[in-house]
């Protein structure tokens, strides 16, 4: 993908580093709340819960993110270019 440039290189590293995290078993939940399961898409991030919060589970760790980010963020963890 690098070689080919058929991806932004950042969006590259990116999925790359949300990858190595799955691989290590550390995968955030980019889909459904992370402490519930509700599914999303959720505007709460929370690294220390495990990724998307919803609304009833946010905690004052988290921080707000667009519907859009957790998608994307989602799809790249995926491989869904």
């Amino acid at each position: 993908a690098l070689a080919n440039l058929r991806h932004d290189p950042v969006l590259i590293v990116d999925s790359y580093l949300l990858r190595a995290l799955s691989v290590a078993g550390w995968a955030p939940s980019c889909f459904a709340c992370a402490s519930c399961g509700k599914p999303g898409p959720h505007t709460s991030f929370s690294i220390s819960e495990g990724g998307a919060l919803c609304d009833e589970c946010q905690s004052e760790g988290g921080v707000a993110v667009s519907e859009n980010t957790m998608e994307l963020m989602g799809h790249l963890l995926a491989g869904n270019w």
